[in-house]
């Protein structure tokens, strides 16, 4: 089940960063979120419904301006905290919601919350996670997803991909 969601979630993430910002990620294999250089960005989501599950990315600022030039056709100048922190709420809130609909039992409706940027946005929702690590060029990004309710998320509830 766990190996299941880990591909649908590696899935999610090159479908969205290639159809967002014509990038090719390559996923390598760690658990760490400690491996990010200064300046890296961090947001969550969280899926209230069927299940409670929080989404979490943690990114490279160099990955996100590049992400925001392609997606709002930017030159490097035009790039700011607030245009880097829209593109990445809006990266996981494309990946969660993709992700969420191959998780979610036909039938049954999702309630995804809004995504928040900054450390003070990544609080515990449980021991059990499901991570997927990339890298881009020479930055890197990871996506999450955390929840005791992961456990209760069976095979017969994922569709699609």
């Amino acid at each position: 089940m766990k190996k299941r969601l880990k591909g649908i979630l590696a899935s999610t993430v090159e479908e969205s960063l290639e159809s967002l910002a014509f990038l090719i990620p390559e996923q390598i294999e760690t658990e760490n979120w400690e491996s990010y250089e200064p300046g890296s960005l961090q947001a969550s989501i969280l899926l209230h419904e069927p299940y409670l599950l929080q989404f979490r990315l943690m990114i490279s600022e160099r990955l996100a301006e590049d992400i925001a030039r392609t997606a709002y056709s930017l030159e490097d100048r035009e790039t700011n905290r607030s245009i880097l922190a829209d593109t990445v709420k809006e990266l996981l809130n494309i990946i969660a919601g993709q992700t969420v609909k191959y998780i979610t039992p036909p039938g049954i409706a999702f309630k995804l919350g809004l995504p928040e940027t900054g450390p003070a946005a990544l609080m515990e929702y449980g021991s059990e996670q499901i991570m997927c690590t990339f890298k881009v060029g020479e930055s890197f990004l990871s996506v999450a997803v955390i929840g005791d309710h992961l456990k209760e998320i069976g095979s017969d509830a994922y569709h699609g991909v």
